[in-house]
């Protein structure tokens, strides 16, 4: 056996800030950065109406397509706008009503609703008895 010492593969962040007004369109230059042999960090900001609408895995395929090594994300940061959060939850509003009002401020798409949603009228239950 011989050590053979070797190049550590280059680390290359990519962060998308234009998502929170542009469509989701602007991510596909992102190829042409240097991320061949790399392994590839991608971030973005966008606001829940926006973030329903990025393919998360376009992204990767692309930057794979055009020579990453590993493609870690997309990471969303999900920012909302006044008129999201002017709707505040009070101490009174029941957990239900607090849940859905949750969930479409962190823009749970319908199937991680659905998945989610028997859990908290469990919870619910719980809390009642």
């Amino acid at each position: 056996w011989e050590w053979r010492s070797s190049d550590p593969r280059p680390f290359v962040d990519i962060d998308l800030t234009d998502f929170v007004t542009d469509m989701p369109e602007g991510w596909q230059g992102v190829g042409d950065q240097c991320v061949r042999g790399a392994v590839v960090r991608v971030r973005y900001t966008a606001t829940p109406e926006v973030a329903r609408t990025i393919d998360n895995n376009a992204i990767r395929r692309a930057l794979l397509a055009a020579g990453a090594v590993k493609v870690k994300g997309p990471e969303a940061n999900i920012v909302h706008t006044v008129t999201e959060s002017s709707d505040a939850i009070s101490e009174d509003t029941d957990i239900l009503t607090g849940w859905a009002a949750y969930a479409d401020l962190q823009g749970l798409d319908p199937a991680q609703r659905e998945r989610l949603d028997p859990k908290v009228v469990r919870s619910r239950e719980e809390v009642l008895r």
